[in-house]
């Protein structure tokens, strides 16, 4: 089972052939979203490198994008308070020892000279930087004075796990920093074609790397005891992990669920949009709620079916959502909408949307099937790992350093 004193495995060579990133004084990673959030990519990054790295690494709160009115900095200023006061004080999330959590109280002023140069120079006592310090730094956003820490790196890394460029809620400034953070960095790691196709003419060191998946913590057949009972009384079940937010396409869910009265959709996650209450009132809809990531193996093992239903729209071309291999691992057959990183996957097993007719055919024949296309799904999850992913990461690092000396 997974917890925060487990530690990943990892083979004898990756750290024979990464002496290179053991240069540093100092480490940081700048992640966009708390420790404490649903485990994502960024997540497994960290985590990932905190295991190949020997000293110790400090790891950033997240600084935000966007440049509010005053209205909005002043709500901003006061859920980002409580935001950072519960992340403080409960970390579920795996941790390992030579992590070290940054928080900082900050201007919340972006994109203005003297807020900007003054939350640098607090950031910079507060990480401990010495002048002509030699520093590794891994982000996967910048904001006008984080920009600042990454322009002076001695080795930076921008790793883009969602298309910012087609954002309209981030100002101009804010789209034309992270252009010149992709000219400017060593390595540039994105997790879409779309991204690569916006960047790829900016940076010759600029890589495709997909989500995965750790196959270590899907080694279990054991079954929530909520889903249990469900299947004690013959029902099927169609879920979805993941947080109900704006791009969970709410009207084909509604449109759907009333066809499909002898299934029971089952939501693992937290609640972003209201309008996912408006689920509630359908009978064989239940939601469980946020669950640590050593839990969703059980909801996962009592699905029939994994359900991946997002919006299609410019926000979505660049999402690559890290269910698709947690479903996998676990034997699970795919619903999804149409999203462009999935339809290339497309399969026996994979079945992709572009109706609600087509998603009531597929559930209905993905369910018959299931059990003939288990060893097959699985396979598929042993092709995309995050062994495999951050050995690509690791070689190309170090391609990268050794290539400078």
């Amino acid at each position: 089972m997974w917890n925060k004193n487990r530690t990943f495995k990892l083979l004898p060579y990756r750290k024979s052939k990464m002496n290179s990133i053991q240069n540093f004084k100092d480490y940081l990673f700048f992640p966009h979203i708390y420790w404490n959030h649903n485990w994502e990519r960024q997540h497994e990054i960290i985590f990932r490198f905190s295991e190949v790295i020997d000293s110790k690494i400090k790891i950033m709160q997240p600084f935000g994008l966007i440049r509010h009115n005053l209205l909005g900095l002043l709500i901003k200023a006061y859920e980002k308070s409580i935001e950072r006061s519960a992340q403080k004080n409960s970390i579920d999330n795996p941790v390992n020892d030579n992590m070290e959590f940054i928080y900082l109280n900050y201007v919340p002023i972006l994109y203005n000279k003297i807020a900007d140069h003054f939350n640098y120079s607090l950031l910079k006592a507060k990480l401990r930087i010495g002048k002509g310090s030699q520093y590794f730094l891994w982000t996967t956003y910048l904001n006008s004075f984080t920009y600042m820490f990454f322009e002076k790196a001695s080795f930076k890394i921008l790793d883009l796990p969602g298309r910012r460029s087609v954002s309209t809620s981030l100002s101009t400034y804010a789209l034309d920093l992270e252009k010149r953070a992709v000219q400017s960095a060593d390595i540039v790691f994105v997790d879409n074609q779309a991204i690569l196709d916006d960047y790829k003419h900016l940076n010759e060191n600029i890589y495709y790397m997909p989500q995965g998946v750790s196959l270590d913590r899907f080694n279990t057949d054991l079954v929530a005891d909520e889903l249990l009972q469900l299947k004690g009384e013959g029902k099927k079940i169609l879920g979805y992990c993941g947080s109900l937010h704006p791009y969970v396409d709410y009207g084909l869910l509604e449109s759907v669920i009333p066809h499909l009265w002898d299934w029971v959709f089952i939501f693992v996650g937290n609640i972003e949009d209201k309008r996912a209450n408006d689920l509630h009132k359908f009978s064989n809809v239940k939601f469980m709620g946020r669950k640590k990531k050593d839990e969703l193996v059980y909801y996962y093992n009592g699905f029939d079916i994994g359900l991946i239903p997002y919006t299609i729209e410019p926000h979505t071309t660049g999402i690559f959502p890290t269910k698709l291999f947690e479903y996998a691992a676990c034997g699970l057959p795919i619903v999804s909408s149409a999203l462009p990183e999935l339809t290339t996957y497309e399969n026996e097993f994979l079945k992709i949307y572009r109706s609600k007719e087509q998603f009531l055919s597929f559930v209905k024949e993905l369910y018959t099937r299931k059990s003939y296309l288990k060893a097959e799904i699985v396979q598929f999850s042993k092709e995309n790992t995050w062994k495999d992913r951050l050995d690509f990461m690791l070689e190309k690092i170090d391609q990268s350093l050794s290539s400078d000396k």
